[in-house]
């Protein structure tokens, strides 16, 4: 439960913890897109690996995987999260709702959202964690930080989005937050 704790946090930058769960199910109807959600993600990427090797490297022994996110690979994710800064902030918009004034953009509030997801995520970050996040980067790293964005935003959807056996959705802690429906699609193979 931690972990997926921690991946909301991240993934959504906080919005259920800023905001009160009223605000956040008032704009349900408002979804933020896979894309938005992926951006998000890239966004906050850096801050996130940089976080993640800072509590994780001294609860894992020294050859483990999360120590391969090398300053190298957090500047690549650098690079990448400027140009997704607008559709975050527009996924930001639309989880703040009213909260956020009409003439801020919501990518002004990206400092404040992600200093919070990463002290969330300090805080929930524990050997068990450490453990899932280690295991889980050797695959994450063959992916552009746009392909990390891509699947963790799917992986969100798809755990907002369960049911049970009967059709009701399954309460989370992330469960007001709304990411519209989505299909990924391929091109057609020549």
């Amino acid at each position: 439960m931690k972990f997926t704790k921690i991946l909301a946090s991240v993934s959504l930058a906080t919005a259920a913890i800023a905001l009160p769960g009223q605000a956040i199910a008032a704009q349900a109807g408002n979804c933020i897109t896979h894309a938005e959600a992926s951006a998000l993600v890239v966004a906050m990427l850096p801050a996130a690996s940089e976080q993640a090797v800072k509590t994780c490297a001294p609860l894992l022994p020294a050859n483990s995987a999360i120590n391969g996110i090398t300053p190298e690979r957090i500047a690549k994710f650098k690079a990448a999260a400027e140009p997704a800064k607008p559709a975050a902030g527009e996924a930001v918009k639309k989880a703040m709702g009213k909260d956020l004034p009409a003439a801020l953009p919501g990518s002004a509030m990206l400092p404040m959202i992600e200093g919070l997801a990463i002290a969330t995520m300090a805080e929930e970050m524990d050997k068990n964690t450490c453990m899932i996040v280690n295991n889980l980067w050797p695959t994450l790293a063959e992916l552009s930080p746009q392909g990390i964005g891509g699947m963790v935003a799917s992986l969100l959807s798809a755990f907002m989005n369960n049911q049970d056996a009967k059709g009701t959705k399954k309460k989370t802690p992330i469960s007001d937050i709304s990411i519209c429906p989505y299909v990924a699609t391929m091109p057609p193979v020549k």
